[in-house]
């Protein structure tokens, strides 16, 4: 009996790792592996993180598991030079290659259109993936977005020490993270291209990221965007039970027929 029981445990420990191993899938792109997961069935939506961050982040702010629970499929990437994805060290190789790996990405899965999802750093790659491809955008959101903010370089010994405060280096590359900075290509925001934005689009921010003015302001060039602020720092906003809640609220509200922006 003591030998079925630890037969059936054993079966049970290899069809979890195996499941948990389904989800940790690779897309190469132009010879940059990008790592990935993809979870649930639905509606897509595409999530993109932050910098120093993973889609793990997504995990552990609860946001993948509310998705696929209402019934979406969610899709979320390691960005280069993060988690498990290639890590190149030449600052060339990041800038706009990031938002073409996105749309590799979503060509790899078959994925014609989804909603999308990015905060801070990754907010700014969605929204050049909007302004690049707007037909491959059900609805945006955009969390902790500063735009008209260039974006900051940082040191190797900088980003070191801000990885060393929130855990064991293990796996992170400070030269490849250093290399991602600045993107300026992808901070550069087109105006009069996002005055033409006809996508529905939601402007998350948390009521003490300082971020919080330049949010409020965008809808007065940006239609059809709302802002919504929910309780939080630029940091801890992102983990705050309102920010899934609104942004699930948000898709949720969303007519999932295909947008078709000419």
């Amino acid at each position: 009996m003591k030998f079925v029981l630890c037969g059936i445990f054993l079966s049970i420990l290899v069809c979890t790792y195996q499941l948990a191993h389904a989800q940790d899938e690779f897309v190469n792109s132009n010879d940059i592996s990008i790592r990935f997961i993809d979870e649930g069935k639905g509606s897509p939506v595409l999530l993109v993180h932050g910098f120093t961050g993973s889609a793990k982040s997504w995990e552990r702010s609860g946001m993948i598991d509310a998705l696929v629970e209402s019934g979406y499929r969610v899709i979320a990437l390691d960005n280069r030079g993060h988690g498990r994805s290639s890590k190149p060290h030449d600052p060339a190789m990041y800038g706009m290659r990031m938002v073409h790996d996105i749309e590799r990405l979503l060509d790899h899965l078959s994925i014609e259109q989804t909603h999308c999802f990015g905060y801070s750093m990754g907010s700014r790659l969605v929204n050049k993936f909007r302004d690049l491809y707007p037909n491959r955008c059900l609805s945006i959101i955009l969390g902790g977005f500063a735009w008209g903010r260039a974006s900051t370089p940082y040191s190797e010994k900088d980003i070191e020490k801000l990885m060393r405060r929130r855990g064991p280096l293990d796996g992170v590359d400070v030269v490849a993270l250093a290399a991602t900075r600045p993107m300026s290509q992808v901070w550069d925001l087109d105006v009069e291209a996002m005055k033409r934005n006809t996508i529905s689009a939601l402007l998350l921010v948390g009521d003490q990221d300082d971020r919080i003015d330049l949010t409020r302001a965008m809808p007065s060039f940006m239609p059809h965007s709302v802002v919504k602020i929910v309780p939080g720092t630029h940091k801890t906003a992102f983990s705050n039970p309102e920010f899934v809640k609104t942004a699930l609220a948000f898709i949720n509200s969303q007519n999932l027929q295909p947008n078709r922006e000419q």
